[in-house]
C-alpha cells in the first residue's frame, strides 16, 4: 500500500504527530514517540489497516451472528402462529 506523510508536529507532550495519507485519499494522524524514519511510519500505517481490517470483520461476524438469531426467532414465532 503506497502512503505519504504530509505533516509532522510534536505535541504538547513531546509525542511526533505524523499527518499520513493513507493511499485512498484518507488522512489519520499517527503518533509516534520520536521522529518516525519511513519505516517506522509504514509499520504503524500496516498495523492501523490490520487493526482496520480485524474491527470490520468481527463486526460482520457479529452481525451474522445476529440474523441467525433473529431467523430463528422468526421461524419459532411463525410455528406459534400456525
Amino acid at each position: 500500500m503506497k502512503y505519504e506523510i504530509l505533516r509532522k508536529e510534536t505535541d504538547i507532550s513531546g509525542k511526533i504527530r505524523a499527518w499520513v495519507d493513507m493511499g485512498n485519499g484518507e488522512v489519520q494522524i499517527l503518533k509516534f514517540q520520536k521522529d518516525p524514519m519511513a519505516a517506522e511510519v509504514k509499520t504503524e500505517v500496516d498495523r492501523f489497516l490490520t487493526a482496520r481490517e480485524t474491527a470490520k470483520q468481527s463486526e460482520v461476524e457479529a452481525i451474522n451472528q445476529e440474523i441467525v438469531r433473529l431467523e430463528d426467532r422468526k421461524k419459532q414465532l411463525e410455528a406459534e402462529l400456525k
